[in-house]
């Protein structure tokens, strides 16, 4: 009789670590890894040159591409995508770093203080990969 009580508790076992492994590999399965987007916002200057170097404010990550809608025969605008995933404030010199799920995002820096300026960086967002993304002097002219 005590091998077959031995027996049951060993298989009840069995199948109790079964179960436990196969919920445990599927949620690992099932998780996606993020990514990672770090970078600085360059500072606005006509000229190439400015101080400090890098600026800081609120940067927003924000899900989808930029689209390009026409707005009349000869003209069209870019559209960001609005639906903002994550906001950081950088200090001046300092670096922005999202963790995001993996797919395609716009950094955004709205509006440099006192001008009428943005600038943004699309980027492909990939598991366990860390994406450089500095945002742009669009005041430079040339």
């Amino acid at each position: 009789m005590r091998p077959l009580k031995t027996s049951i508790a060993l298989f009840v076992l069995a199948l109790a670590t079964m179960a436990y492994a196969a919920h445990h590999s599927s949620a690992a399965a099932n998780h996606t890894p993020e990514g990672t987007v770090v970078g600085r916002i360059d500072a606005c200057s006509g000229l190439g040159y400015a101080k400090p170097r890098y600026v800081g404010g609120t940067v927003l990550a924000l899900r989808g591409a930029v689209r390009s809608v026409q707005t009349s025969a000869a003209t069209g605008k870019l559209l960001l995508p609005s639906d903002v995933v994550a906001r950081q404030q950088v200090p001046v010199g300092g670096q922005f770093h999202f963790r995001l799920l993996p797919g395609r995002y716009v950094i955004d820096f709205r509006h440099y203080v006192g001008g009428n300026v943005g600038t943004w960086a699309s980027v492909t967002v990939r598991g366990g990969e860390t994406v450089h993304a500095d945002l742009p002097n669009m005041c430079i002219t040339g």
